[in-house]
């Protein structure tokens, strides 16, 4: 008999929690107020220790909502990078900057990332564009919808 549910099941799916403690972070982080700063360093100690463990580390309020991290292990997320929303994430992504500098690559919607690509350096890559498992991605890519 098929599973029929509609959303994971929060105890034994960990990419779950990491997204569910991702996004608690990026709440408490962004509302002012005193508790808040407590509660954000609370999840955010949380969010880096599950990281730890699934070898994933992304900063709270890189990604747009809609993130789909297909498989853990060997994630990689630049804290200035931007991704819009929708976007789905397989294991071994590294998207970062380049050479010690501060510019990572702005990503936009409906993006599908494979199985380990690289992204680096100060680049834009625009809405709907699939990247190929194993690319190393340098340049812009500004048109939409391309693979």
């Amino acid at each position: 008999m098929p599973d029929s549910r509609r959303s994971p099941r929060p105890f034994l799916d960990s990419i779950w929690r990491y997204e569910i403690r991702l996004r608690k972070c990026e709440y408490y982080k962004n509302v002012p107020g005193f508790m808040h700063k407590i509660f954000y360093a609370w999840h955010y100690f949380r969010l880096l220790k599950l990281g730890e463990k699934l070898g994933i580390i992304i900063d709270p309020n890189v990604f747009g909502p809609g993130l789909c991290i297909a498989h853990f292990s060997g994630i990689i997320v630049n804290s200035a990078a931007k991704v819009g929303a929708n976007c789905n994430i397989q294991s071994g992504v590294c998207i970062g900057a380049t050479g010690g500098s501060k510019i990572a690559p702005i990503i936009g919607d409906n993006c599908h990332i494979g199985s380990g690509a690289k992204i680096i350096g100060e680049i834009k890559i625009a809405d709907n564009v699939t990247i190929g498992a194993g690319a190393v991605v340098i340049r812009d890519v500004l048109e939409e919808g391309v693979t």
